[in-house]
């Protein structure tokens, strides 16, 4: 699969992936708002639905990108969310690589 990153602005992929996904507490389903700091400028007030390939997928992006602590990833990611739209997510190659070389079975999803 070939990865083009769009350059959307904002947010600067800060925080290291975490050690053990399991550790990962985020939603899974129903309706969310992510805060001011972790949505950025982006969206301050989009609700995601997470019944939704499409808000899946742009939930984790977001967080991803606009994680301002290893707490956020915590609090906004789960593991088998992450998991299932990992092929889907749009990254700059560096960061995909920084957290497969972490969590390589993402790689194989």
């Amino acid at each position: 699969m070939v990865v083009r990153w769009i350059g959307v602005p904002g947010g600067s992929f800060q925080v290291p992936p975490p050690e053990d996904l399991d550790g990962l507490a985020g939603p899974v389903s129903g309706r969310h708002a992510l805060p001011s700091p972790v949505c950025g400028w982006v969206a301050p007030y989009r609700v995601y639905d997470l019944g939704s390939r499409v808000d899946r997928v742009a939930w984790v992006e977001t967080v991803l990108r606009h994680a301002a602590s290893p707490q956020d990833l915590t609090d906004f990611l789960a593991a088998d969310l992450l998991a299932a739209v990992w092929p889907a997510v749009l990254l700059p190659g560096w960061v995909r690589e920084w957290w497969e070389d972490a969590h390589p079975h993402l790689a194989q999803g």
